[in-house]
C-alpha cells in the first residue's frame, strides 16, 4: 500500500489558526528551542509508534491476516485521512489529552500500512539491511532539510508553494500509473520526484512551525500540528527513498 498520497499539506496548513489575542507571543529569540524540542518528541513518539505497531503486527500472522481482510483495509485505509481532518478541527479547542490521543491513534493506524515493509524484512536479510540504510539517509536528509527550514531568513512561503504544486501533480501521476500504465521506470521517476518534493517541504514546513510560534505563542496544539506535519513529511521521504533504492537496484 502506498503511502506517499497521505500528506495532505494543504489541510494541515489551514487547520491551524489559534487566536493571537488569547495567549502571550513570545520574544523573538525565547524559548524556540524548547519549543521546537517538543515538536520532535512528539514527532519522534509518532514515528516509534508507528514502527512498533509495525513489528508487532509482522509477528502475528493470524491477526494481520484478519486485519487486512474484509472491510478492515478500506477502513484502515480511510482513516488516517479521516483523523487528520478531526486534528485539524479540535487542536485549537481541545485538551492535550484529546490531541495527543488523536495524533497517536493516527500514526498507529499508520503503522500498520508498514507492516509489509516489517515482514518482508524479517523474511529477508538483505531487504532489512535496505531499510536500515534507508532509514539513516532519511534520517540525515530529514534532518540536514529540518534545520535549513530552521535557521535560513530566506522565506519559503514560494517554495513551499511550488512544492504542493508540484506534490499534487505527483499525486495524479501515480494514480495515472496505478491503474493504466503500471510502468515500473515511471514508479521509479516519481519516487525521484517524490523525494525532492518531501525534502523541499520539510524544510518549508519548519520554517511554517518556527512562524507560527512567533506569531501566536507556544501552545500544545501547534506542538502536535507541527509534529503532525514532520511525521509525514518523514514518513513520505523514507518510502520513497525506499522505492527508489529498491527499484533501483532490482534494475541492475
Amino acid at each position: 500500500m502506498e503511502l506517499g498520497n497521505i500528506n495532505d499539506h494543504d489541510e494541515q496548513h489551514q487547520s491551524f489558526h489559534p487566536h493571537a489575542r488569547s495567549r502571550a507571543v513570545p520574544d523573538a529569540s525565547a524559548g524556540i528551542g524548547a519549543f521546537m524540542g517538543t515538536v520532535y518528541a512528539w514527532m519522534a513518539a509518532g514515528l516509534a509508534l508507528s514502527a512498533g505497531t509495525a513489528y508487532w503486527l509482522s509477528t502475528q500472522p493470524e491477526l494481520l491476516v484478519s486485519v487486512f481482510s474484509g472491510g478492515w483495509s478500506w477502513l484502515l485505509l480511510l482513516a488516517p485521512f479521516v483523523l487528520i481532518f478531526v486534528l485539524g478541527a479540535r487542536i485549537e479547542k481541545a485538551s492535550l489529552a484529546e490531541n495527543a490521543f488523536w495524533y497517536l491513534l493516527m500514526t498507529g493506524i499508520m503503522g500498520t500500512w508498514l507492516t509489509g515493509i516489517a515482514v518482508q524484512a524479517s523474511e529477508d536479510p538483505a531487504f532489512a539491511t535496505s531499510v536500515f540504510q534507508t532509514l539513516g539517509v532519511t534520517v540525515a536528509m530529514f534532518g540536514g532539510m529540518s534545520l535549513t527550514g530552521w535557521i535560513t531568513r530566506k522565506d519559503l512561503s514560494a517554495m513551499g508553494s511550488f512544492f504542493m504544486a508540484a506534490l499534487w501533480g505527483l499525486i495524479a501521476m501515480m494514480f495515472m500509473n496505478m491503474f493504466m500504465f503500471q510502468s515500473q521506470s515511471l514508479s521509479l521517476v516519481t519516487s525521484g520526484i517524490a523525494i525532492v518534493i518531501f525534502a523541499g517541504l520539510t524544510a518549508y514546513d519548519t520554517q511554517k512551525i518556527k512562524k507560527y510560534y512567533y506569531e501566536h505563542g507556544a501552545h500544545h496544539g501547534l506542538a502536535i500540528w507541527g509534529a503532525l506535519t514532520l511525521y509525514l513529511d518523514f514518513v513520505n521521504l523514507f518510502l520513497h527513498l525506499l522505492r527508489f533504492f529498491g527499484a533501483g537496484s532490482s534494475n541492475d
